[in-house]
This record gives C-alpha cells, structure tokens and sequence, in this order.
C-alpha cells in the first residue's frame, strides 16, 4: 500500500514539473513575441510548431504495454 502511495506521489510531481515548464515556456513565448519588432520576425515565430506538436504526451499504459512486448520478444530469443 505505501509503495502505491509513494508511486501516486512521484506521479504527480512529475506531472506537476511537466505543467510548470509548459507554463513557463508559454510565458517565454509571450515574452519574445512582444519584444520582436518586424511582421517577419513575428511571422517565423507563429510558423513555428508547439512542443506538443513536436512531442505528444506520452500514455504511460501505451509505454508500459511497448516495454511489455518488448520484455516478451527478448524472452523469445
């Protein structure tokens, strides 16, 4: 019971640091993007693709069901 405990709680940490970067990051963004002075500069920035476009959240039961069948294919050999 207290390892499910101590899992449930280094869960939400990460999930925590995840949500304060991502808000930082947006705030940078907002930053810069009021600093910049010409359309161009502006322009290039919006052509520029999000984190999340770039890497989606990861599905932790799609990563564990990967390293499931990647633990049953090294048995295999």
């Amino acid at each position: 019971m207290r390892r499910v405990a101590y899992a449930k709680i280094d869960e939400l940490e990460k999930a925590a640091k995840v949500e304060i970067e991502r808000v930082s990051l947006g705030i940078q963004t907002d930053l810069i993007r009021d600093s910049l002075q010409s359309s161009q500069a502006k322009a290039f920035l919006d052509r520029m693709p999000s984190a999340d476009a770039l890497m989606p959240a990861l599905v932790m039961m799609e990563i564990e069901a990967s390293l499931t069948r990647s633990k049953d294919l090294a048995e295999l050999c």
